[in-house]
């Protein structure tokens, strides 16, 4: 097809006719055009930017007043702009041949809010294109996309020094080349290495982590210990205070921007984060919380330590998997205390992967549960090696919140009890206020 015949069929089936134009004449029009969108440095920066990248690829919309005859720009002032900086003479516009002003004061408003009302990305996907970028070394910082770095790099705490002891050169084998002193040796000093067959203290051993793009788990696999093959975690990346909101998972959306800086947690039904594992291991850090507790799951009395094993690897595999894109953990404590699980084991089931000085726990609290809490408690000091560590207890009622504050505890509110008490706070905004909640309960 001829451009002329594809400038005919743009005029008669999209009311549009294709044009370049002097970049002076726009920007005379631009001065008299009102528009409510105002852009910004970074806007402008960006578009100076990605003009530099790919060149100028967006066209400008503009219309002509019939009665009057004075032009005005629809959409595309900031490439009018960017233009203009970067000394472009002319311009691709498109003219709108079947506007009136009604239609024209609509789009200008349109286009522009349309990208407000529409600003949700598929993550893994956006991550994935960023991925791609860093690889090719196409820099893209003027885009502000920086709350993705951290997904960028294979593992955050890979240089813990833990990680040297217990499975050397990993660091070199998922981040690359490790930056070395002057006299050749790394910048962190080996890791004291437990012996094997010290149930005290869960050996661990010297191995060589590999990807297996097969695995289910993302093909990643951690450092672990050697015996039960938990991934252990970095005390890198373990929480270092409690920040509100703490939220349970699914509480309130996944990207929701309350629980920025805050707490998930996933003291709930099994089957409401059991995903997280086998298909979105990301979704709890796309809201940005500063740190995250460990999943919970259930335990009988009679069941099986094979079941209880492999719910154990899921939690410590999924806590090191955030660690590795830079978020805090807390280890979660409300798992059974079994004497005989114990004996087996060297130690409760929860501390398998955590390393020895570990210092920020989190339980869930019961009525019931004080003297099960102090016990929680004691185990914990004794793997941090000191009384002085962050234990939260979470949800429990009066007596629970009395031992807490009795002892020191930090102690956080169950969500209900916040909205029909307002005097508890777990940081989180209560959207119906307790009197019209209790009118609703009724």
């Amino acid at each position: 097809m001829s451009d002329n015949n594809v400038a005919d069929t743009w005029a008669k089936e999209f009311g549009m006719r294709p044009s370049v134009e002097n970049t002076k004449y726009l920007m005379e029009i631009l001065a008299t055009t009102k528009n409510p969108h105002k852009h910004r440095h970074q806007d402008l920066a960006a578009l100076i930017g990605s003009i530099d990248k790919v060149g100028f690829k967006n066209v400008i919309a503009l219309w002509q007043d019939p009665q009057t005859g004075k032009a005005e720009v629809i959409y595309g002032g900031g490439r009018i702009e960017t233009g203009d900086k970067k000394g472009m003479e002319r311009l691709p516009v498109v003219w709108m041949l079947d506007f009136d002003k009604a239609k024209a004061k609509f789009l200008r408003v349109a286009d522009n809010r349309v990208q407000q009302l529409a600003p949700a990305y598929d993550d893994d996907i956006l991550i994935d294109h960023l991925k791609d970028l860093k690889q090719d070394n196409f820099e893209y910082d003027f885009l502000k996309l920086e709350k993705y770095d951290k997904f960028l790099i294979d593992d955050l705490a890979a240089d813990d020094p833990i990680f040297q002891s217990i499975a050397p050169g990993y660091e070199e084998l998922v981040n690359g080349p490790v930056a070395r002193k002057v006299d050749g040796t790394a910048e962190s000093a080996p890791f004291e290495v437990d012996k094997p067959g010290d149930l005290d203290k869960p050996p661990v051993a010297e191995i060589e982590p590999v990807k297996n793009d097969d695995s289910e788990m993302g093909g990643i696999v951690f450092p672990s210990d050697p015996v039960w093959g938990i991934p252990v975690l970095s005390l890198k990346y373990q929480a270092e205070k409690v920040t509100k909101p703490v939220v349970k998972w699914g509480e309130v959306g996944r990207k929701d921007k309350s629980v920025t800086g805050g707490i998930w947690h996933f003291y709930v039904e099994d089957h409401k984060f059991e995903t997280l594992y086998y298909n979105d291991p990301n979704a709890p850090m796309y809201a940005d919380p500063y740190a995250m507790v460990l999943p919970n799951y259930s335990v009988r009395e009679l069941t099986p330590y094979s079941w209880i094993m492999g719910q154990t690897f899921k939690k410590f595999w999924l806590g090191r998997y955030w660690q590795s894109k830079g978020f805090r953990i807390f280890v979660d404590l409300n798992v059974r205390l079994d004497a005989d699980q114990i004996k087996l084991v060297g130690c409760p089931i929860n501390f398998l992967g955590v390393p020895r000085g570990w210092r920020a726990y989190a339980t869930r609290g019961y009525n019931s549960s004080a003297d099960y809490l102090k016990l929680e408690h004691q185990w914990a000091c004794k793997w941090a090696e000191s009384d002085d560590i962050i234990f939260m207890v979470i949800g429990g009622g009066k007596e629970v919140q009395r031992v807490a504050t009795e002892l020191q505890w930090t102690w956080i509110p169950e969500r209900m009890d916040c909205v029909w008490h307002p005097e508890l706070d777990d940081g989180l905004v209560t959207k119906v206020q307790t009197p019209q909640f209790k009118n609703i309960k009724k």
